[in-house]
């Protein structure tokens, strides 16, 4: 008769904070197809939901949880809240800031009540590190690891609810709390130092840097003279685009102390230039002469941009000793590889005089084009500013210094400071069923 009063005292301290329901909510015994136990839980409008779980360790302690004060002397608020945070986690498919939260909160209600302080103290500078991590705006972005963390807490929980069930034998307490500080260091330590994955999609508004280089175009006269008097003559241009903006499409991935972004722009740059008219003799008997002028029509697409961001700020409040201030905005360094691509075509209009008539009066000769293709890489070290919106939506103010000059015919000279706005979308996804 007392077992079945105490259950029934139980059940209704549980329910009377958490749920209307008349009957105290159980498990059931039903394995649907994808081998997932079906359990009723209370969800956040106090309704009673039947949901399809595949961890049978949270449900089974769920259910122990329930039964607990029949066989143990173990006060029954405590018990109480336990059962109150297992079934909160069972609505719950990974760890969020919440749940951690309820977990902080359920561990220091059930160590309130021991009477070893000094273990209880080690205890609580565990869940402080916790709680303070709950305020950092990150979670498990690796549902993976944030699932098999999720497994753990029931286990955790029922652990510190049994340190309090004074009908066991100091031995048995002494083991017990050997055993809990174990499994809340270990899950302390996976917890805050594992990493966080985010990845987002996104845009920004950047300029280009300066870029100069020379071009050289070659016209072989040899052709139109027997003697080849007139021979090969070389064009050179020194070819200039200043600084423009341009769109680009934005891929993001944070991790614990990096994030790695790659650009992809939808724009590109045109120049030209033309050559004043030159004259060239062909022969030492006549006074024929070569009249030509060359353009050179130049396009340059900036093809994609990889960038290496470590954040300062962040990389400082990941520490154990850091408090979690302004966790909405961030600033670190920024090293980068730009990709360049250049193409280059050549049109020369060759025509013949025999005295001096200006070239534009000059009939109709012949046309050559040529064209090239170059690529160059180019580096950049800068700094960053980032501001956090949301948890998933934040934006990037980065400032940019260009310096790379190459040697050789094409003479690539890139220089200047640059700026860039993105913003990006990481929406968190949850990826188990």
């Amino acid at each position: 008769m007392k077992t079945l009063i105490t259950i029934s005292t139980i059940s209704l301290i549980l329910f009377s904070n958490i749920s209307q329901a008349k009957d105290p909510v159980r498990k059931t015994d039903v394995i649907t197809d994808k081998g997932k136990q079906k359990v009723s839980v209370i969800d956040e409008s106090n309704t009673p939901v039947e949901l399809d779980q595949s961890d049978r360790n949270a449900i089974t302690t769920y259910e122990w949880i329930l039964n607990i004060a029949s066989v143990s002397n173990i006060p029954d608020e405590l018990v109480t809240q336990s059962a109150e945070f297992v079934n909160y986690l069972l609505l719950k498919k990974t760890i969020d800031t919440d749940l951690l939260y309820n977990y902080v909160l359920t561990l220091d209600a059930n160590l309130s009540q021991l009477p070893d302080k000094k273990f209880v103290s080690r205890m609580r500078e565990l869940t402080s590190d916790l709680r303070a991590s709950s305020y950092a705006d990150e979670i498990h972005y690796n549902t993976n690891l944030s699932y098999q963390l999720r497994t753990r807490m029931p286990i955790i929980v029922k652990a510190s609810l049994l340190l309090n069930d004074t009908s066991a034998s100091d031995e048995q307490l002494n083991y017990r709390k050997e055993d809990f500080e174990k499994e809340l260091r270990l899950f302390t330590d996976k917890y805050i130092s594992t990493s966080r994955f985010k990845a987002g999609l996104g845009f920004s508004y950047a300029y280009t840097p300066k870029i100069n280089y020379r071009a050289n175009n070659v016209l072989d006269l040899s052709p139109f003279t027997p003697d080849a008097i007139g021979g090969v003559n070389k064009a050179s241009f020194t070819q200039s685009f200043a600084n423009s903006s341009f769109p680009s499409f934005e891929v993001a991935a944070k991790m614990p102390w990096v994030e790695l972004g790659i650009s992809v722009p939808v724009s590109s740059e045109d120049s030209s230039i033309t050559t004043p008219v030159q004259f060239v003799k062909l022969d030492d008997i006549s006074d024929r002469e070569a009249a030509f002028r060359t353009t050179l029509e130049s396009t340059i697409k900036m093809e994609y941009d990889f960038s290496f961001r470590l954040p300062l700020l962040g990389g400082y409040k990941k520490l154990r000793f850091s408090n979690p201030r302004n966790s909405q905005m961030d600033w670190g360094l920024l090293l980068g590889l730009t990709g360049f691509k250049i193409e280059d075509e050549f049109t020369t209009d060759l025509r013949f005089r025999t005295d001096n008539t200006p070239f534009n009066e000059l009939s109709a000769g012949t046309s050559f084009s040529t064209s090239r293709s170059l690529n160059f890489q180019t580096i950049y070290y800068g700094a960053y500013y980032e501001f956090e919106f949301v948890d998933e939506l934040y934006m990037t103010i980065d400032v940019k210094w260009h310096k790379n000059q190459s040697e050789g015919d094409n003479q690539i000279d890139v220089d200047g400071f640059t700026t860039s706005l993105r913003i990006i979308y990481a929406p968190t996804i949850d990826f188990i069923n």
